[in-house]
């Protein structure tokens, strides 16, 4: 849904003292922003001390102060609950009163209700007093489960308005999902007629005409300000509500023609040139009608405008004040961020609609309402049998024996745990570093984390050391925190949580807690057993996810997590502390590049630089690609074979099928060679990712004749269930040797949305007006250009048609660009398929899919379907 605000621009002369009657909450020193001084958590502190309790705040006779105070605490609640949750620190004004019986005041309870849409406070905030200071611990926001009537996102202004009937009124927070959804066309020729008008009476009846849902009087005279300040607000609500007619110089009770005069008509000429140059695409119309046989023969004008309905766009009267924490700062949405969250998962968006598709039917780790207890055993590798009663069970036990192994001082942490929560109900799950598994920076002074779950205590973090020392603080710290965010942001825990970090020495067998645990409520201290699986599902989720820009175009959370395949190859089977060489076959769609990509940021985490690392490939769209990333050094195997790379430690080779061996050159023997050159160090990685299936010629890779070790991926996940399917026709149809047949025999379809795949026969010399057509279709329903795709057989073909498609691509009145980049906002892709390798698209348009070599002619096919994740549609 498209937005457009509208801040009207005043002449110079114009008065200006009345302000706009919104709440003045953007004042940018009220509130600061605090990340894991004391607590880890984000804290927003209060800048102003506050006055605490009803009786107090009632009796305040500086209303500005009380306003600009309880505005200040709305404001940082916003931020919080926009983000994951936190705590709000105020300093008490008034250390006099009682404030245990007398509540927080009324009018701040009033306001933060209204910010919640009217849910419980409760629910989300919790009052502590510290001494001097109000402790308001927020919980992060949830709209429900299985539930939109509440929006994605709190805001306390929203900056839109609506009409019913005669009114103009502000949409609030608790009407604003259905309020995306409706929009309704209204038509009233009368005033389209009156609109037309040259000439009117003055005194007369205005065509018969009165307020309505379409129409609206003002009368000017006195009002001029007023209407001035309240004219954005008329034209957002007639544009967000199906259209209608402003007419100025029409006295409202009456019905009767006043008119403006001269002086007045010349304060607002301005509008009809701003509308037109800033707003000329929303259609907005004005005109001045003349007033005759004005009583004191003065020139006179009504003024009309007329807002057409927007169907599909919002109008704005004003940005909504709507905040969250982004890059360590507070950050203000604009429109366009606002509606992209809050329009995510709105029924009848066509990315909701696949959301809801996949998330009643995923069977296997998707989301976290999917999972179920069976599932959580065996991702943490759980036996049924093993039982809660004992004390906390060991999750991950493999790693947790190869941790003792090679540190048998762990075993004195053992006993220590043992004894601390002996008879609590509970888990213990160790990790070499709860950062690294979260994507955060490792910390070589870290033994390994512990993170203890037990039944009528807060959720703790160990971090076991050999000695303390100030640099583990600070990480043991941080690492809670993002434990903690990312249970919320990406396991959608929606209950009150806090990790306690502390730091256990085996040197002295001592534990530190690094800050007051009384700080917390006491609901955040201890957790009932009815929530382990939700706490466990969340833990899940938070190791499984991954940053996919598709996943969030899509809007289908599975998008953006790894399957448990890619999972165990990363985490447990195969981990880069002891496997350092792994070739990696991955069926089409099982997610190759994405796990070559966690792969590099697990590197980076081990204290590895931009230059220690080399992503290999072949095609340079897809090197391009990666290098967009800024994980590592990026290059194409013709690149590396004419360079020296004498910084680099570990090779991740990606897509090599397509590899070359040529001119004698051998590529694998220099990425060996990269790999076991390291002096007094240990051996480099070197993990090559491969799939036979999309090879679709006859020129030698340059691999070994022998992988090993091998391991598989065999779960297609990467596309709706349509696009799935075709790729398996195309796999069982292609020739394979006996790897492939073996790697065919265990293909798993994973369930997910439908998607979409169709046949489109060709017509000879139109090709680019049927690809035009598709792409318009789509960019109509929705897309974007960046999530399409037009893949032809080669690269020449491809640059023959890309200019004549272009021209045929006409979307809000300009005309729509081509690139070969993929990703690139505001264009769409126009390449060949071979070049496309290792990249994917919503929607992939195959135009003619064939190669010279027939035999090959369902691995092209292969190739192309793969790439699409939603819709594929082939012209052949």
């Amino acid at each position: 849904m498209d937005f457009f605000p509208l801040p009207f621009n005043e002449p110079e002369d114009m008065d200006t003292s009345e302000p706009i009657e919104v709440d003045e909450i953007t004042r940018a020193e009220d509130v600061r922003f605090k990340k894991c001084e004391e607590l880890p958590e984000d804290t927003i502190e209060i800048v102003e001390s506050v006055t605490f309790g009803e009786n107090a705040r009632d009796k305040m006779k500086d209303k500005k102060k009380k306003k600009k105070q309880c505005e200040a605490i709305v404001k940082a609640a916003c931020i919080l609950l926009n983000s994951h949750g936190g705590v709000i620190v105020a300093k008490i004004l008034n250390m006099e009163d009682d404030h245990s019986c007398d509540g927080h005041g009324l009018d701040i309870d009033i306001k933060l209700i209204k910010l919640i849409s009217g849910r419980t406070l409760k629910d989300f905030f919790d009052f502590k007093e510290d001494g001097s200071r109000m402790l308001i611990f927020v919980t992060a926001w949830n709209c429900g489960i299985g539930d939109n009537s509440y929006p994605r996102l709190c805001t306390i202004d929203l900056g839109m308005f609506e009409r019913n009937e005669t009114e103009t009124k502000q949409v609030e927070n608790t009407n604003v999902v259905n309020f995306l959804q409706r929009k309704k066309a209204h038509q009233n020729e009368a005033a389209e007629t009156m609109f037309n008008k040259k000439s009117v009476t003055f005194d007369e009846h205005f065509g018969g005409l009165g307020e309505s849902q379409t129409v609206e009087f003002k009368q000017y005279g006195q009002t001029f300000d007023k209407t001035r300040h309240m004219l954005p607000r008329y034209v957002s609500s007639f544009a967000n509500s199906g259209g209608g007619y402003i007419f100025i110089g029409v006295d409202d009770k009456e019905k009767k023609v006043v008119g403006c005069l001269d002086n007045e008509t010349s304060k607002l000429i301005w509008i009809k040139p701003h509308v037109d140059a800033k707003w000329g695409d929303l259609g907005i119309r004005i005109n001045f009608i003349n007033v005759d046989q004005t009583p004191d023969n003065q020139n006179r004008y009504v003024i009309a405008i007329h807002v057409p309905n927007r169907s599909g766009k919002i109008i704005f009267a004003t940005s909504p004040i709507c905040y969250k924490i982004k890059d360590c700062k507070i950050h203000q949405m604009d429109e366009i961020e606002w509606l992209e969250i809050m329009n995510t998962d709105n029924p009848g968006n066509r990315v909701s609609r696949n959301k809801a598709i996949a998330e009643s039917s995923l069977k296997s780790i998707t989301t976290p309402t999917s999972l179920d207890e069976k599932e959580i055993r065996g991702f943490f590798k759980l036996e049924e049998n093993d039982s809660l009663e004992q004390g906390p069970t060991v999750l991950f036990p493999d790693l947790h024996s190869k941790l003792i192994e090679e540190k048998p001082a762990i075993s004195q942490f053992d006993k220590f745990l043992m004894k601390t929560f002996n008879g609590h109900k509970g888990f213990q799950i160790y990790s070499r570093s709860w950062a690294g598994n979260l994507g955060k920076p490792n910390n070589n002074h870290v033994v390994c984390d512990v993170l203890v779950l037990v039944e009528g205590q807060s959720l703790q973090l160990f971090t076991v050391v050999n000695e303390r020392n100030s640099n583990v603080k600070v990480y043991c710290m941080e690492t809670a925190h993002s434990i903690k965010t990312a249970m919320v942001k990406n396991g959608e825990y929606s209950n009150v949580l806090c990790v306690i970090p502390k730091i256990f020495a085996l040197s002295d067998l001592s534990t530190v807690t690094l800050f007051d645990e009384n700080l917390y409520p006491e609901s955040y201290l201890k957790i009932e057993q009815k929530y382990f699986w939700h706490l466990l599902k969340s833990l899940a989720v938070s190791l499984l996810v991954f940053e996919s820009i598709l996943g969030e175009h899509v809007g289908v959370q599975y998008l953006s997590l790894l399957t448990l395949e890619q999972f165990n190859i990363l985490h447990k089977r195969f981990s880069v502390d002891n496997v350092k060489s792994l070739f990696v076959q991955g069926l089409p769609g099982t997610g190759k590049t994405v796990l070559a990509k966690e792969l590099i940021k697990k590197l980076k985490n081990k204290g590895n630089s931009f230059e220690d690392i080399l992503y290999l490939c072949e095609n340079q769209p897809l090197r391009d690609k990666m290098r967009d990333e800024n994980l590592c050094r990026c290059e194409t195997r013709r690149d590396f074979m004419k360079n020296e790379f004498p910084q680099v430690k570990h090779v991740v080779v990606d897509e090599a099928q397509n590899f070359r061996h040529e001119n004698g050159e051998n590529w694998f023997k220099k990425v060996k060679y990269i790999q076991q050159q390291q002096q007094n160090e240990e051996l480099g990685v070197v993990w090559i990712f491969f799939d036979f299936f999309q090879k679709a010629d006859s020129y030698e890779t340059g691999l070994p004749k022998h992988l090993d070790p091998i391991e598989s991926l065999d779960t297609i996940v990467r596309c709706g269930e349509a696009v799935s399917k075709v790729v398996q026709e195309y796999c069982e149809e292609a020739p394979k040797d006996k790897r492939q047949e073996r790697a065919l025999e265990n293909l798993k379809l994973l369930k997910t949305f439908p998607g979409d795949v169709k046949t489109i026969p060709r017509e000879y010399n139109k090709y680019p007006q049927v690809v035009a057509k598709l792409i318009l279709e789509h960019l109509y329903e929705g897309y974007s250009p960046h999530q399409i795709a037009v893949l032809y057989s080669t690269k020449k073909v491809a640059d023959k048609f890309r200019g004549e498609i272009v021209s045929r691509v006409h979307y809000n009145g300009g005309s729509v660009k081509a690139t070969e980049a993929p990703g690139m906002k505001g264009f769409f892709v126009v390449d060949s398929i071979r070049r496309f390798s290792g990249l994917e698209s919503e929607i992939v348009i195959g135009v003619d899919p064939r190669t010279f070599d027939s035999s090959f002619e369902n691995n092209i096919k292969l190739m192309l379907a793969s790439r699409a994740v939603a819709r594929l549609y082939i012209i052949e």
